[in-house]
């Protein structure tokens, strides 16, 4: 079975470091690599990118995610295709809605995500695209670049069915990879397109250990989604009350179990403690999140969930390093020991 495997790195690293590591990364054949874009809490990710593309030459690199609550379409089109170029056509738009930080920014509804994407195609196609009553062309913009959108809900998933190239969506445990591949599915189908022609992103840490317990520390300190997944759980929309029941069905009491675990979660996140070690969030982080969220245990054991995924029609294991301390061990394990499973 043919599996790709990508990295994020941390977002602390400093630049020499980042650089080996992406180099790293490629040589051991790495398909992607990404950087956050939340500019009270990253260094600026198109710096990044742009280090990224210069020092690498097969890797493919791109946000993950940017929003254009941030930047405006056009700006966020002309910086995504110019670190394009650089990178000799490496380049992957990472688009996700927002996330609720106060007055400082708040999730976009879909019918603008859509906008966004909408523009983004045909403005980086060299085609005429419209903002807001705004016609505007690029002088020098002509090549399509994919787009990967960061769903989670049954509309954002159909969305990136309908428009997406990619699909990142967090979590590996199989029912709500299955669940939220059949929402992509149901869009694309919509839309006319191969649901097959959608590349899936199963998302989180891939830690090969002997003890749990020994990684324990640097899983739990694993950024929001600990905490938001009751919402989604506890969502009384028709999607959502058929993944309680699919997740009952193949575990008596799991979804009821997750709400419980994230709502203490969510009691004590703050995003300041982003990819921060020893948060105070990651004391209350049970085994039952750990377990759904990540591929955590011997080869083996991954080797046989990875195994699951792909069965599904999963495409890519997207593991997220930021919050890992040896981050070029972790790596070197996954590469020695998982992805020459899935060369082919």
């Amino acid at each position: 079975m043919k599996i790709d495997f990508g990295i994020r790195l941390g977002k602390t690293l400093p630049f020499d470091e980042m650089i080996y590591q992406v180099q790293s990364a490629e040589e051991q054949g790495f398909t992607h690599t990404n950087v956050g874009d939340l500019p009270w809490l990253n260094r600026d990710p198109h710096i990044l990118l742009s280090v990224m593309a210069m020092h690498t030459k097969k890797i493919k690199i791109g946000q993950a995610v940017t929003y254009s609550s941030i930047y405006h379409p056009v700006v966020m089109s002309n910086i995504t295709a110019t670190l394009d170029l650089l990178s000799g056509g490496r380049m992957y738009l990472g688009l996700g809605s927002g996330m609720r930080l106060g007055k400082m920014l708040s999730p976009q509804p879909v019918s603008e995500v859509r906008k966004t994407i909408e523009f983004f195609k045909n403005y980086t196609a060299g085609e005429e695209a419209e903002w807001e009553g705004n016609k505007m062309k690029s002088g020098w913009i002509n090549r399509k670049i994919p787009v990967y959108l960061a769903a989670d809900s049954p509309k954002m998933l159909q969305l990136a069915g309908e428009l997406a190239d990619g699909v990142i969506c967090i979590g590996f445990h199989p029912e709500i990879i299955k669940w939220k591949m059949e929402l992509v599915a149901k869009g694309a189908l919509k839309a006319g397109r191969d649901p097959k022609s959608i590349d899936y992103w199963a998302r989180g840490i891939v830690y090969v250990t002997d003890s749990i317990e020994q990684a324990r520390r640097e899983i739990t300190s694993y950024p929001a989604l600990y905490a938001k997944i009751h919402n989604e759980l506890q969502s009384e929309i028709p999607e959502n009350i058929n993944l309680r029941e699919r997740l009952n069905k193949r575990d008596p009491n799991l979804a009821e179990e997750l709400i419980s675990d994230s709502v203490e979660v969510d009691k004590l996140w703050n995003p300041a403690w982003f990819e921060v070690i020893d948060a105070p969030f990651s004391k209350v982080v049970s085994e039952r999140l750990i377990d759904f969220f990540h591929l955590v245990g011997t080869p083996k054991y991954i080797r046989e969930r990875i195994d699951e995924i792909g069965a599904l029609g999963a495409k890519t294991i997207s593991t997220w390093h930021g919050n890992v301390l040896d981050q070029e061990q972790r790596r070197k394990d996954i590469a020695e020991y998982i992805m020459p499973y899935f060369k082919s």
